[in-house]
């Protein structure tokens, strides 16, 4: 009896743990191949849905050659031309010129090259209000910074008359700035600078002793003068055309190489110089002058009294800018490039009237000329430049600040600083000041230095 109470308990300890290991094995082998024959059928069923799908036609990619890739042509710039605040022209690919509103967005054609006869060779310039064209018919010289042109004068579609001389012959035209109106432009021969009224077709000379190895007149004709100016002309009208100021270049002192250029078509070869002034050796003299269309009077600019001590020559004039049409301001700088004096004038009865200025000075380096162009509020209170102050450090530590665009307040005794932009923001240019004297600038993030966003 007790045997058999020994059996029965033996069995159903055994059931209580699943049996004997031999069924165990069978138990777990029919589990895995119940999951293995499950994760296979989800597989195939996959592929055969992939097959099912079409499969998009693919072109064979095409072979490219070094001769493939030089012929390449980089994307053409834009070649339009602001004429005001409203409109720009631009060139389509058969050179007629054509008009783009910015307010309306849209943009319709000025001037067919099928309406004149000789070959058109360039841009045509247009005027502030889309009525005149000058458009240059004959190539003459090629200079580094500019090109000669003879021109005729359009309105719309009608040739009206051409920028001659008082014996009738076509002038050589080295530069044309449009005034703020479509009745007046500015234009340079032979170093000497004109206005031309378009309504009475005639023009009258404003300077009479330009030079090509002497007197540049609001013309840059050598590298020295691009690096100072950064422009080709250096003529600028007041806002209501009243006056014309422009910058005399004096070469007469300056130190020059000569050399004799080859013309194989020209019988005569042209013996020309360029100045070449070495380490301490004279510099051109600038000078300021503004012109009154009404009187036809020539006022000089009298220079600032901080760099009276300094040589005549090592004053260098960066920027003019008009902010009313009797007030204007000088950036003026000297020849080792660590001090600025922005000057304001004003113009009464045909006299230049000093009255204000902010000066700008830097211990180490030099300073930006293109950082220093002032950008004046609506009411001339104010004007934004940037600032930009280089690496400063002493024993302790270093400390480094980056461009920044500067508030001047110059409705004071003493001009100072009274607003900066955000210290996050390294400036790089200004482009407007809108009448609330919000700013528009480009820049980029210290972080990122390789972005350009515009900031206001």
């Amino acid at each position: 009896m007790d045997e058999d109470v020994a059996k029965s308990s033996a069995y159903a300890e055994q059931e209580l743990v699943g049996g004997s290991s031999k069924k165990q094995n069978w138990k777990g082998l029919s589990i895995a191949f119940i999951v293995i024959a499950f994760v296979c059928s989800l597989i195939l069923g996959a592929i055969v849905l992939t097959n099912k799908q079409e499969i998009p036609y693919r072109k064979p990619y095409l072979t490219i050659t070094e001769q493939d890739i030089f012929k390449i042509k980089p994307p053409k710039p834009w070649n339009g031309t602001w004429i005001s605040d409203k409109y720009f022209s631009y060139l389509n690919t058969n050179n007629s010129i054509w008009i783009y509103n910015c307010d309306t967005m849209t943009n319709k054609l000025l001037f067919k090259t099928d309406f004149i006869q000789q070959e058109y060779i360039d841009h045509g310039i247009v005027s502030p209000l889309t009525r005149y064209i000058l458009v240059p018919i004959k190539k003459e010289k090629i200079r580094p910074y500019y090109t000669e042109y003879q021109y005729d004068i359009y309105e719309k579609t009608k040739l009206i008359a051409s920028i001659i001389s008082t014996d009738n012959q076509k002038l050589a035209v080295a530069t044309v700035v449009y005034s703020h109106s479509d009745n007046l432009f500015a234009f340079i021969h032979n170093f000497d600078i004109y206005v031309y009224n378009i309504t009475r077709k005639t023009s009258y000379k404003i300077t009479s002793d330009g030079n090509r190895n002497t007197i540049h007149n609001g013309l840059v004709e050598w590298i020295y003068e691009y690096e100072i100016f950064n422009r080709n002309n250096l003529l600028f009208w007041s806002p209501t055309d009243r006056y014309l100021a422009f910058i005399k270049i004096n070469l007469t002192n300056v130190p020059k190489n000569y050399f004799l250029k080859y013309d194989f078509i020209s019988e005569n070869d042209d013996l020309y110089s360029v100045p070449y002034p070495k380490y301490n050796d004279p510099i051109p003299l600038l000078d300021v002058y503004i012109f009154n269309t009404r009187s036809k009077k020539t006022i000089r600019v009298p220079r600032p009294i901080e760099y009276e001590k300094l040589k005549i020559s090592d004053i260098y004039i960066y920027h003019i800018v008009w902010y009313h049409d009797t007030y204007f301001s000088i950036v003026y700088g000297n020849r080792i490039r660590n001090s600025s004096v922005i000057q304001l004038y004003e113009i009464i009865s045909d006299k230049i009237i000093l009255k204000s200025k902010f000066i700008e000075e830097t211990e180490k380096g030099f300073l930006l000329s293109r950082f220093l162009k002032p950008y004046f509020s609506s009411n001339g209170t104010y004007a934004y430049i940037i600032r930009f102050d280089l690496l400063n450090s002493d024993k302790s530590s270093i400390q480094k600040t980056f461009p920044r665009v500067v508030r001047i307040h110059f409705n004071q005794s003493y001009p100072q600083i009274n607003a900066k932009s955000s210290e996050d923001i390294n400036a790089d240019e200004i482009i407007h000041v809108d009448n609330f004297n919000r700013v528009y600038f480009t820049g980029s993030y210290q972080n990122d230095t390789l972005e350009k966003q515009l900031y206001r």
